[in-house]
Parts: structure tokens; sequence; C-alpha cells
């Protein structure tokens, strides 16, 4: 289902604002939504039109007094349904209903008590309380938006859904775009648009009586770290809640997807699926003819014995789809994201689900982890540690913005992070976990996925289960530096795969850590004298370059020609919309410098041109196929100009 919007209000003209909301997050030829029209409640969703399995979205009570709608999809519902049975009369096995009948037997805290696993946004409208309940999902993997107007509240799962309504001022929140400029993400329940706030991880919304109250149904992380479990009773655990995961989340008898790399993180997926499955899973793989990631992720599935595409990615065909990736995400994917929206394009036909090994570098690999962080006494050792995973640092800001950068203290995203790290509790190492996944990991690219896949597939999360997250988190710091508890987790799950081939070092990740590290550093050292022989050939060895990522996103701004026209007609022209906010001169500077190999600022442009088109689509209203065709008419200018 690709959306979900609503609204409480009393006014006259609800149903007309309810529609044009609706409107905002209908995106694909196909898609239709379904309405449920009772004042002062109204609220529709969207489907897929073709979907698969897509399920009952609405239901209520026998007595019509209690109204659920789900997006998303909550697992486990047939054994914790049995709790209900006999006490209530159920019509369907729709997620819908069994939360209508929770909420009528315990209430609020139903959630709680039931322990609801999956990826959701839950709404009960009660309506003799003339009250509205909005819940999420343990780790906020389904986005609700929502802002409040006077008596009214208007929610929807897309922010552009909200700026559709006509009650808010199109508006960029400064405070959000310095944090997309820096950190890369926005911090907190902020977003890109002012007076648009997004629902935290494992919250509860409650709108009664025009009085708007959120608060968490679960704590983020409740867990304790067990240290006293050997090493190899954790990775068994780890090995066993995986697999069950993997079963719920991808019964037999359906086809489901599987986006495979040459990494661990969904190899670790593809080992818990038994291997008298795999035969009917697809794996999908995408990248540059012949880099690392293709390749590996092709002998992986011949090892499974599953169906395998490759979806071959270009300069010119991630062009193609960079405002599609702002546009479908609200701007919380830069344009580069275009490669994920340019692969739910080619995906297979009859796909039930397509998923991923997200959270697993966060929670198992420990990827943020270090020495300096195990050491640390409180937050302000782990504060200087978040605080340079940075985008634009402060000097650099004060550079870009016109206006008086870092004048305000509690601006600043050291101070920002620092505030959001005093309400946690636990280690400095649990206090960063908790932060990565909160806010970086969530943001960057959970939410990403759950705006773009819904559009084209069903979605699934095995490495969410609350279950396997709860072992993962019990792991000491210690047990998962340097990947070592995944890879104790997938030797149990299938060796042969453990020890394929791992891109990021191009030896097995079985090997010693002295050898593992060694590998790292010979192919970081490889990767920076192709570069740097690239830059004193004026790309004439451009054939040389490392074949690891895979995408080479800097090397096409280094020397295609159609992308640097595309950052100099969105940043450079008379017809900037980022001159309101940027030196133009210093973005000048920043391309001369990648273009010339002095410096790599492509992940600096690519935020500036993700908020250059955030501000063309939502708050000027472009319409996406005006943009994507001034997008084209550049690129073949640019080829036009490349040929003369």
């Amino acid at each position: 289902m690709p959306g979900l919007v609503g609204i409480v209000s009393a006014k006259d003209d609800a149903t007309r604002v309810l529609a044009d909301m609706a409107h905002g997050v209908t995106h694909r030829s196909g898609q239709s939504a379904d309405s449920y029209d009772a004042p002062p409640f109204r609220a529709a969703c969207v489907s897929l039109g073709d979907s698969i399995g897509e399920g009952q979205r609405m239901a209520s009570t026998e007595d019509g007094t209690v109204v659920a709608m789900v997006y998303g999809r909550i697992h486990g519902l047939k054994q914790e349904g049995q709790r209900l049975e006999g006490k209530h009369s159920f019509r369907s096995e729709a997620a819908a209903e069994y939360c209508a009948h929770a909420y009528e037997e315990y209430g609020r805290d139903f959630a709680a008590r039931l322990r609801l696993n999956g990826f959701f946004t839950v709404l009960i409208w009660d309506r003799q309380a003339h009250s509205l309940l909005v819940l999420n999902d343990r780790f906020g993997q389904c986005p609700l938006h929502y802002t409040q107007c006077g008596s009214e509240l208007l929610f929807a799962t897309e922010a552009k859904g909200l700026l559709e309504s006509g009650r808010l001022r199109r508006q960029i929140d400064e405070i959000g775009m310095e944090d997309h400029l820096t950190i890369g993400t926005v911090l907190g329940d902020r977003t890109l648009f002012e007076g648009v706030q997004l629902l935290p991880p494992a919250s509860m919304l409650v709108f009664r009586d025009s009085h708007l109250h959120v608060h968490h149904w679960w704590p983020y992380f409740r867990h304790s770290v067990s240290h006293r479990v050997p090493a190899h009773e954790h990775s068994e655990r780890l090995a066993a809640t995986l697999t069950r995961a993997v079963e719920a989340q991808l019964p037999a008898g359906e086809c489901h997807g599987l986006l495979l790399s040459g990494g661990l993180d969904s190899r670790l997926v593809l080992a818990a699926v038994p291997p008298e499955r795999r035969q009917t899973l697809t794996t999908i793989t995408y990248g540059v003819d012949g880099c690392n990631d293709a390749r590996i992720a092709e002998a992986i599935a011949r090892l499974a014995q599953t169906k395998h595409v490759f979806c071959c990615l270009s300069p010119d065909k991630v062009a193609r789809h960079m405002v599609d990736s702002v546009y479908l995400t609200d701007g919380a994917y830069v344009p580069h994201g275009g490669a994920a929206v340019a692969v739910h394009e080619e995906l297979p036909p009859g796909l039930r689900s397509l998923c991923e090994g997200l959270t697993l570098e966060v929670i198992l690999k420990g990827s943020y982890l270090s020495e300096a962080l195990l050491r640390g006494r409180g937050d302000a050792d782990v504060v200087p540690l978040l605080d340079r995973r940075r985008v634009f640092g402060d000097e650099a800001m004060a550079h870009l913005l016109l206006g008086s950068y870092g004048s305000d203290e509690a601006r600043l995203p050291r101070t920002r992070i620092a505030c959001i790290l005093r309400e946690y509790e636990g280690a400095p190492w649990e206090k960063a976990e908790r932060f990565v996944m909160q806010h970086l990991q969530r943001r960057h690219f959970v939410m990403a996925g759950s705006f773009i896949r819904p559009n084209y597939v069903g979605m699934t999360a095995p490495t969410y289960d609350n279950e396997f997250v709860d072992a993962a988190l019990a792991v000491p710091a210690e047990l998962k530096l340097g990947g070592r508890m995944q890879i104790a987790v997938m030797r149990r799950l299938d060796e042969r795969m453990a020890c394929w081939t791992y891109a990021n070092t191009m030896v097995s990740p079985c090997l010693p850590q002295a050898v593992t590290h060694t590998a790292l550093m010979w192919q970081s050292g490889k990767a920076r004298a192709y570069r740097y022989l690239s830059q004193l050939s004026g790309g004439a060895l451009v054939s040389l370059t490392d074949r690891r990522p895979f995408a080479p996103f800097g090397q096409w701004l280094q020397y295609e020609r159609s992308w640097q026209a595309i950052v100099r007609w969105a940043l450079l022209s008379p017809d900037s919309r980022i001159r309101a906010y940027c030196n133009q001169q210093y973005v000048s500077g920043l391309l001369e410098q990648h273009v010339a190999g002095k410096m790599g600022h492509f992940l600096r442009l690519d935020a500036l041109l993700g908020l250059e088109f955030s501000i063309r689509l939502f708050i000027e209203r472009q319409g996406r196929e005006d943009m994507n065709l001034e997008l084209s008419q550049v690129l073949r200018a640019s080829k036009l100009d490349t040929n003369s």
C-alpha cells in the first residue's frame, strides 16, 4: 500500500481536503484510494491496484464504534489472535480487524500488551469518544507525518500529502535544512518543511477535543547487554531468531525478492532462508557492469541456487530518475537515489515482496563502533564521534549559507546531537548505537525504502523483527567489533556462504582479523592510486578506475558532461532556487574542484541538488513531469555539446 492520509476536522471542506491529500500520495497509474468518511474523522488508503495480497486495510468492531486502519504489515497475528477468540467475532484474518478488537479489549495499551511485531502504522478511531489514536512500530519503519492546524489534525505517510491540503504555508524549515546539509538527514521529529512533524519510532499519537499528545508506547531500546552469556550462545540465538523471522515474513508458496550485494547484510538474510526454499527466491543485484558487487552476488546466487536478476546502472539511467528519487521520498533521499528508483522500475513481475538486510550494519556488525567509543565515559566522548559524520562541516557551512550560520549555538549539529543523547540511558556506545539506528539509519535508508518500494511491490524486513533486534542489542560491543558476531551467525546458518569473498576486502570475511584488515587497507590504497592516476591523466585512464563501488557516483560527476550539466542547470543557473540560501560562488568552486580532481565534493553537491529539487517540487509546486522534462532537455543538450 503506497500511502495513507487522514483528517480530523469539523469544517465543511474536509472531504475535499482529504481528496487533495490522497492525490498527493498517489504517484502511478492504476493506484486508487479507498476512503472512510464519518465526520469529523476522514481517512483514505491508496492501494497499488494490482498488488498481490494487500489484504483488508479497514475494519470495525461489530457495533461499528471502533474503526481501525493498518498501513504496512503486522506479523504473528494468528497466534496473538487466540487471546481474543471467544470474546469477539472475527469476520476475517485482516490485521485491521484484529487491531479494532484488541483496542476494544485492552484500550490504548493494546500494542504494548500484545507486543505487536512488524512494520506498520495503525489508526484507531473511537466514534464514541471522538478520539483518534495513531501508533507506529518499534523502529518507525512506516513514516507518518502530522500537523495540527487549530482544531484540526492532518496526517499522511508522506509530507507532500500534508502540503497538498492547503492548510500549511509551503516553507522550508531552516533547522531541517541545516541538518540536511550537515548531517545528511533531519534529526528529531522535524522535516524539511515548516510545520510538518514526523512521528518518532514506537510512538502513540492521541488527538481528542483539539488536544494533541504524543508519547512512547514502548521504550525504544528496552534491553540489557548480556556480558555473562558466551559468544556462541549469542550467535546461536541470533541465528534461530533470524530464521524464524525469515520464515514468518517470507512464507512458502509465494514469490519473494531479496536485494543482494557483495556485502554481508543481505547475504545473512539469504543464509537464513532454508536451502529447500532458496530456489523459489529471486535475488536482485544492481550496479555498473563488472563491479565487485555484481560478480560476488552472482556467485552467491549460484551457490544458493536462486533466480538471479542483474540491473545494470549507467550515468544516464540514474540521472533520469534523480527528480523521482527526491519527489517520492519528500527530499529524504538524495538525487543519486535515482539508482534505487531505476531498479524498482525493472523488478520482475509477480513479486509479492522485496527485502534486504537493513540495520544489520548497525546492530550486528557495529559499523559505528571503535575502540575509542568503547573507552568513552560520557556523552562528551560520543558527540565528536557522531558529529564528524558530516556532509558540510561548520566552517564550510559558514561559507555556504548566506545567513549567519553558527550564531545560535542551540542549532549547531553537535548541540542537537548532545540534546538527543541526554534523553538516552546506557553506556556511551549504547547511546551511539541508538542514535545511529533511530536517526541516521532510519531516516537515510529505512524511510527511503518505505517511500519508494510501496509504489512497486510489497515490503518486508526480517532484520527488524522484534525478537531478532532484541537478541542483537543484547550482544556486548566487543563481540561486534570487526563484524565478528555477524560472521559467527552466518557460519552457523551457511558455512560456504560465510566464507565467500566480501566486496570491501575481496577476501573471505572468515579469515583472521589481521588478514582482513590488511586486505581492506590494500583495497583502499589501490582505489586511491586509481583515482590519482585518473586525475593525472585527465580522465584518460578512467577505464582503470577501481571496480569496487556498485556505482562510482563521484567519478560520474567528475567525468560525465551530462552530470556536470545537471549541477550547473540546477544549482548555478539564474533560475536556481538555492540562490536565496547559498553562496553561488562557493557552490561553483565546489564543482570546479571536483571536476579537476582536487577534492571530492560529490556528497556535498548531491545534498545541494536534493535541496534544490525539494524547493522546486514541494515549495514552488513545480510538477514532477515538468521537472523531468527539463532534466531530459539538459541531458540531450549535454550530449549534443559533447558530440560537437
